[in-house]
């Protein structure tokens, strides 16, 4: 339970792309989500709400959310987001999405309230919608046979403490070394090890370690992880982080942890900004890392048709967030054009922890197999 919601700091929660066709009642043809008005009365919301004070419904290609509880406003988030409104004045909510091929919708969502600025989820109430024919749901381990542990590292490029989170599969042991997949934003590699253990278990993937290094503290009016994982924004910020990254911790792991030294067995991942830092790498480190893996990158990294990458790249996004889903076909092109061993893969998702969880389980297998 620990591990299955993940707050992103990247301000990147999908507002829908700003399209909303409360006037019409439909979406334009080249839109994959937007809101749609539909028309409620209290009674219908209530036949809805007979077990919990929220719920999530489908009808047709349309996806009902609806809340009961007095708060000055509520909404729902996930890969997206999305305001609810009253139903004549009342205490009742509701909001209407229509979805481009929501039968294969794979959506995380939790409801919250908001009150004088102040927003609070309401964690009983978090979901995942799954369509009917969406993908399954990979095996999940509540409770590890591995090891997952944090450790705080000091780093002398950070002149800071900085919290690295790590997991160790079932029967490690310290006369051997394993492959390894050094993940950004360590804060959630919990999750993503409830779904590696499966594989491992089942001989699918061999076992390995991750090692996570924690996105830096956003509470000040700077966004440090954005400056740590996106050349340009801060230079000086990026580069620091990314020797502590790539030397510093990847000594530990070596070190520590008996991570493999072989490139081949070195892969390097990240989501949205961690993505485009992942990326960026793979171009500028091109004998550390044998595979890069990139979920819903939040922009292009920087690269020439020049450029030495002899990493293979793994990139997925979700149609559901088309400026992701964009970046991310300009990029595969790219790679294509430069001859560079990748994947792109698709899913119908937003910009959605659940769609990176499961999706690693693929990329691991390519990882390890050149097969998704």
């Amino acid at each position: 339970e620990a591990f299955t919601i993940y707050e992103n700091s990247d301000g990147l929660a999908l507002p829908l792309e700003g399209v909303t066709t409360d006037n019409i009642g439909w979406c334009p043809s080249n839109v994959n989500i937007c809101r749609v008005n539909r028309s409620f009365t209290i009674d219908e919301i209530q036949q809805k709400l007979q077990t919990n004070d929220w719920n999530v419904w489908q009808e047709g290609n349309q996806l009902i959310f609806a809340f009961h509880g007095h708060a000055p406003e509520v909404f729902v988030t996930g890969g997206f987001y999305l305001e609810l409104a009253p139903v004549n004045n009342s205490d009742y909510w509701v909001a209407t999405l229509q979805i481009a091929n929501l039968d294969v919708a794979v959506m995380s969502h939790i409801f919250g309230i908001r009150q004088n600025n102040d927003a609070q989820l309401i964690p009983a109430s978090y979901g995942v919608w799954r369509g009917e024919y969406a993908p399954e749901a990979p095996e999940f381990t509540p409770e590890f046979k591995g090891y997952y542990g944090n450790e705080l590292l000091y780093s002398p490029e950070l002149d800071e403490l900085r919290m690295l989170s790590y997991y160790l599969p079932p029967n490690y042991a310290f006369h051997q070394t394993y492959p390894v997949l050094y993940m950004t934003d360590g804060q959630a590699l919990g999750a993503f090890a409830q779904v590696i253990e499966p594989l491992i278990a089942k001989r699918i993937i061999p076992p390995m370690i991750l090692v996570g290094v924690f996105s830096p503290d956003d509470s000040s009016t700077r966004n440090r992880r954005a400056e740590e994982y996106i050349l340009g924004l801060n230079d000086e910020a990026y580069l620091a982080h990314e020797q502590f990254f790539t030397e510093t911790v990847r000594r530990w792991a070596e070190l520590r942890l008996h991570a493999s030294t072989d490139p081949a067995e070195r892969a390097i991942m990240g989501f949205s900004n961690g993505a485009v830092f992942a990326g960026n790498t793979g171009v500028r480190k091109p004998d550390l890392y044998g595979h890069v893996i990139m979920f819903s990158q939040s922009d292009i990294p920087l690269i020439h048709l020049r450029s030495q990458i002899h990493a293979r790249y793994y990139l997925a996004a979700g149609t559901l967030e088309p400026q992701m889903h964009s970046l991310a076909q300009r990029f595969y092109l790219t790679l294509l054009l430069m001859e560079v061993d990748s994947r792109f893969r698709q899913r119908v998702s937003g910009h959605d922890f659940v769609f990176w969880q499961e999706e690693l389980v693929h990329a691991l297998q390519w990882m390890f197999t050149g097969d998704h």
